[in-house]
């Protein structure tokens, strides 16, 4: 008898172990670029660079003109108009402009008030060709009270129809009240002094006519005879010995003598123990035979004068 294998099949197997990976197939094509990103937030500044170059100087400009204010004028009080006994007394008047005055004034005669008020002022001009007058009143706006009857107040007014000229004649009126209902009224006149001009520069010249040191090879001071042939006074106020290797004794709080045009005086410089209040840059010295010394010599005007002597 004979039997096909493949009428009896048998049950399947259990299932092997997995294989080992296979190699990595190849690299696949790059894929399209995607979009830009939002840009991203600055970064700090950078340090500052270095300075450049300075550019060349400018041309000199051209010379002014020498000129001086006619203002402020100081009034010169003439006259008192009013005998009023309750008042208000100008003390002083003077043009701060051409369109205004300052007044200081003082209540008088006005009883105990526990206030005065200044209300107002009128001013009256008169041309002096045309007889014309030019009257503007104020009205006191700002300082207008004082405490008492003797405290001074000092005003400030600006006149438009009034033109404030040096060597003018003028009349002004003050008018004022009181806590005690009095009216206060008084009229002065006044004239405009003419502005004083500015004294010219003074040029300070200064000259050695000859100098003795103290006695002995080495000694502390120096007599200078110095001769003003300025202008003007010459006071001095500092001085300042160096030699020759540069030490230096200086006297900067120095009440030197004050020398008149066309005059010489002898004025003494101490060093070293004669002079405590020196101020010694360097080694201390003394003036020696045959050694030369720079003498500076400061003036109030800031002037300075530079001698050589040699003992």
């Amino acid at each position: 008898m004979y039997v096909t294998p493949n009428h009896f099949t048998g049950s399947t197997g259990p299932v092997g172990p997995t294989g080992p990976t296979g190699p990595t197939g190849p690299t696949g094509s790059t894929g399209p670029t995607g979009s830009t990103g939002s840009t991203g937030p600055s970064g700090p500044t950078g340090p500052t660079g270095p300075i450049g170059p300075s550019g060349t100087a400018g041309k000199n400009g051209v010379n002014g003109t020498n000129a001086y204010n006619a203002y402020p004028t100081i009034g010169n009080i003439t006259a008192r108009n009013s005998a009023t006994p309750a008042s208000l007394q100008l003390l002083s008047v003077n043009a701060t402009s051409p369109s205004s005055l300052s007044l200081i004034i003082i209540p008088v005669g006005t009883g105990t008030p526990t206030w005065t008020a200044f209300n107002a002022s009128i001013v009256t001009s008169t041309n002096a060709t045309t007889g014309y007058k030019f009257q503007a009143k104020q009205q006191c706006t700002s300082y207008c009270l004082l405490d008492g009857i003797r405290q001074l107040i000092q005003v400030t007014f600006a006149f438009s129809l009034v033109s404030f000229m040096p060597g003018q004649n003028y009349t002004i009126e003050l008018q004022g009240s009181t806590s005690t209902s009095l009216s206060l009224d008084s009229i002065y006149s006044f004239k405009l002094l003419q502005p004083t001009p500015p004294s010219a520069p003074c040029t300070e010249s200064l000259s050695l006519d000859s100098y003795t040191f103290g006695a002995g090879s080495s000694t502390n001071n120096v007599t200078m005879y110095l001769r003003n042939f300025g202008g003007c006074n010459i006071a001095l106020r500092a001085y300042y010995v160096k030699d020759a290797n540069g030490n230096q004794y200086a006297l900067t709080s120095w009440s030197g003598p004050t020398i008149t045009p066309s005059n010489v005086v002898p004025t003494t410089i101490f060093i070293g123990s004669a002079c405590p209040s020196c101020i010694l840059t360097g080694t201390a010295f003394s003036f020696q035979s045959g050694f030369s010394y720079t003498i500076t010599i400061a003036t109030s005007r800031g002037n300075q004068f530079r001698f050589t002597v040699t003992k």
